[in-house]
C-alpha cells in the first residue's frame, strides 16, 4: 500500500467519525491539560513563596557586635561568587532633632554604601536616606531638606520599610551614609538561596578578630520561618508525578483507541491486509488527535499563564513565564505515549482473534 492510499484510508476513518479522533483528543487535552496546569500552579506557588520569603527580609542575616564589624569586609561579602547578594554595615548613631519639632527625635544609624544598597537605594547618591513612612510624615521628597538642631540635611532618598513582622528599628529611621573603613555594630547580609554559608561568611569575615564582645547572628523577619529550601521543596512536590500520570493517560488513551476497533483490525487481516500497512494506518490516525489533543492542552496552560500574569495577580505574584520549560515538557510525553499506547494495542489485535472478538462485541 503506498503512502498515499495510507493516508487516504486515514482520511476517510477520521472524517467518518471511526477513529473516534475528537473525543480522543478532548480526553487527553483534559488529562494533560489539567495535569500540566496543575504542576504549572504548584510551581507557581513555590515561586510566589520564595519571593514572599525574600521580600519581606527572612533571607537577610544579622550579625552584631557592637563597634567590632568590619564595614569593609562586611560590604565585601557581595562581591564574591557566594550566595550573598547583598552587604551592607551600620551602627546606631545620635538621634536627630528637627527643628520643627523640638519635642521628637528621629532613631539615625551610621550605615555604609552596602547596607543603602541592600534596601535597593543608591549609595552613590549625597545626602541621608529615610523612610517611606518618615518620608510621608515629614512631608518629604528626594532632594528636599530637613532642618535639624545641626544643621540642614539634605535627603537623597528614601527606602521601602513595611510593617510586615521585620526588626522595625528602621522602619521609622535616618540612615546616614558613612565610608565603609570604620567599626560598626552590626552587619546585614541578604543571601539566596539562604544557607549555613551565609552565617559562616559572616562570621569570618565581618567580624573583628581582636574584640572580646558577643557575637549573635540573627534574622531581619523570622515569621516566615528560618529558611526556604527552594529546591527540596520542588524536588518533593505532589505534582512532580504529573510527567507520569500523563503518560500512563497518553499510553491508556492510545491503547483504547485502538483496542475498541480490534474486530475492525482483525477482520482487515484476515482480509489480508499486511500488519505494517495496519500500523501505518493506524499511526497516522492517532498522530491525528494526539497532536490535536498536545495542542488544547498547550492553549489550556498558555490560558493559565496569561491569567496568572493579568494585572490584578502580578502584584502578588513572580513571573509565571519561568514555569513553562517546566510544564510544557510534559505535554509531548502525552503525544508520544498515545502513539505508543496504539501500537501496543495494534501488535496486540491478532487475526486468530476474529471469532473471540466477534464474541466481545457490543
Amino acid at each position: 500500500m503506498r503512502l498515499s492510499a495510507i493516508l487516504s484510508e486515514a482520511a476517510r476513518n477520521i472524517g467518518g467519525g471511526t477513529t473516534r479522533a475528537v473525543t480522543f483528543a478532548l480526553l487527553l487535552a483534559s488529562m494533560a491539560g489539567s495535569l500540566a496546569v496543575a504542576d504549572a500552579v504548584t510551581i507557581h506557588a513555590l515561586e510566589s513563596q520564595a519571593q514572599t520569603f525574600r521580600q519581606s527580609g527572612a533571607a537577610t542575616r544579622i550579625l552584631q557586635s557592637e563597634s567590632a564589624i568590619r564595614g569593609t569586609a562586611c560590604d565585601a561579602l557581595a562581591n564574591g561568587s557566594t550566595p550573598i547578594v547583598a552587604a551592607g554595615a551600620l551602627a546606631e548613631t545620635t538621634p536627630i532633632d528637627l527643628a520643627a519639632l523640638p519635642t521628637t527625635s528621629i532613631p539615625a544609624f551610621r550605615v555604609s554604601p552596602g547596607l543603602v544598597a541592600l534596601l535597593d537605594g543608591a549609595p552613590e547618591l549625597v545626602g541621608a536616606w529615610i523612610s517611606d513612612a518618615l518620608a510621608e510624615t515629614l512631608a518629604v521628597a528626594p532632594g528636599g531638606r530637613l532642618q535639624t538642631s545641626d544643621g540642614v540635611v539634605t535627603i537623597a532618598g528614601t527606602y521601602p520599610y513595611p510593617k510586615d513582622g521585620r526588626d522595625n528599628r528602621l522602619g521609622f529611621a535616618m540612615l546616614i551614609p558613612v565610608t565603609a573603613d570604620q567599626a560598626f555594630d552590626e552587619c546585614w547580609a541578604t543571601a539566596w538561596p539562604l544557607g549555613e554559608s551565609t552565617d559562616l561568611l559572616l562570621r569570618s569575615s565581618a567580624f573583628e578578630p581582636g574584640s572580646t564582645d558577643a557575637l549573635q547572628i540573627g534574622q531581619l523577619n523570622n515569621t516566615h520561618g528560618t529558611t526556604f529550601d527552594g529546591a527540596l521543596a520542588f524536588d518533593s512536590r505532589i505534582t512532580r508525578f504529573a510527567y507520569a500520570l500523563i503518560a500512563v493517560a497518553g499510553l491508556s488513551l492510545g491503547w483504547a483507541s485502538i483496542r475498541a476497533r480490534r474486530l475492525e483490525h482483525a477482520a482487515a487481516l484476515h482480509a489480508g491486509q499486511r500488519r505494517s500497512e495496519q500500523l501505518a494506518t493506524i499511526l497516522v490516525e492517532t498522530t491525528v488527535w494526539a497532536l490535536l489533543g498536545s495542542a488544547l492542552a498547550a492553549v489550556l496552560l498558555l490560558a493559565f499563564v496569561i491569567g496568572s500574569e493579568s494585572p490584578a495577580s502580578s502584584a502578588s505574584h513572580p513571573n509565571t513565564t519561568s514555569v513553562l520549560p517546566i510544564v510544557v515538557a510534559a505535554l509531548p510525553v502525552g503525544f508520544g505515549s498515545a502513539l505508543g499506547g496504539a501500537s501496543i494495542a495494534a501488535f496486540a489485535t491478532h487475526e486468530r482473534h476474529l471469532f473471540r472478538y466477534f464474541k466481545e462485541r457490543r
